[in-house]
């Protein structure tokens, strides 16, 4: 029997597409937040599973990308065993078919870093590297939050006070901020993206405040009742320096410990070295690293 392509039905697939799907990486998203990522997609969207013999072996998604304009996002995973037999091809060609349908600018994909072979076959489609980020988590019942009291309490005593914010559209205003001065190449989302990510009531949107003046944001989701989803960190450039991204991590690790929360997971760009830094600093562990994949298919 050759390879069946059809759409994903999450009420019996849910298993096995998070297995080809997640396959490699140190951390598998959980189901909880998988299921949140598909019911929040917007506009198109495209999800196959490549079956042999009743089992899923591969798996396709294409969706409208939030952090681009006018590009598609490719997620296409083969298991590993499967591959070399010409199945990633057949997905592809069914990618294909969506994708001339819409005419995007763009495609995005991203590859692990330590599969080298899928980067190979994703340039010999036309894709090819522009970026480099690494995701890590922070175990907050190892992580000592005393250890790190020293930079809250100078950033106080320097007049620097952390609120958090259910102001909307001020926060929305400093996120784009920090995303346009983040060395990531992206562009900064919708507003219904943004509200249905990071609006909700218990998202955790904390501030540091000089004077009147908004200086620094985190962003912590929660993501299942264990796990939150740190969106970003930063600070103006006018307060870097001063260790207040750390002292913004610290004060939210904190409050999501409060909550319950066992772990807080982030992205973070390779070329980013004083958030790694910071990062490093408070105990979180590197799990995988991903190569952003780019095929230009029109100018402009």
């Amino acid at each position: 029997m050759g390879l069946i392509i059809r759409p994903v039905d999450l009420d019996r697939d849910l298993e096995q597409v998070l297995a080809v799907r997640e396959e490699g990486k140190g951390a598998p998203t959980p189901p909880e937040q998988f299921r949140r990522w598909l019911d929040g997609l917007v506009g198109f969207s495209l999800h196959l599973a490549g079956e042999e013999e009743g089992r899923i072996v591969a798996v396709a998604f294409v969706n409208e990308a939030s952090f681009a304009r006018d590009a598609l996002a490719v997620r296409l995973r083969v298991l590993r065993e499967h591959r070399g037999r010409g199945l990633g091809r057949l997905m592809w060609a069914r990618i294909e078919d969506a994708v001339r349908e819409r005419s995007p600018a763009a495609l995005e994909a991203v590859v692990l870093d330590d599969d080298p072979a899928s980067r190979a076959w994703a340039e010999r489609r036309g894709f090819r590297l522009f970026d480099h980020q690494f995701r890590s988590q922070l175990d907050l019942e190892t992580f000592d939050a005393s250890a790190h009291q020293a930079v809250v309490r100078a950033a106080e005593a320097a007049g620097i006070r952390f609120e958090p914010s259910d102001d909307l559209y001020r926060v929305y205003r400093m996120y784009g901020r920090m995303v346009e001065a983040a060395p990531d190449v992206v562009v900064v989302p919708p507003r219904d993206y943004l509200d249905r990510e990071l609006g909700g009531p218990d998202v955790l949107r904390l501030v540091a405040v000089d004077g009147d003046r908004w200086v620094g944001l985190t962003i912590l989701q929660p993501v299942t009742p264990e796990l939150a989803w740190n969106a970003i960190t930063g600070v103006v450039p006018s307060h870097r320096g001063r260790r207040l991204a750390r002292a913004l991590k610290v004060l939210a690790a904190e409050d999501a410990r409060r909550r319950g929360v066992r772990w807080i997971a982030t992205r973070n760009n390779a070329r980013n070295a004083p958030m790694l830094a910071v990062n490093e600093a408070l105990g979180y562990q590197r799990e995988f690293g991903e190569w952003r994949m780019r095929k230009e298919l029109r100018s402009g």
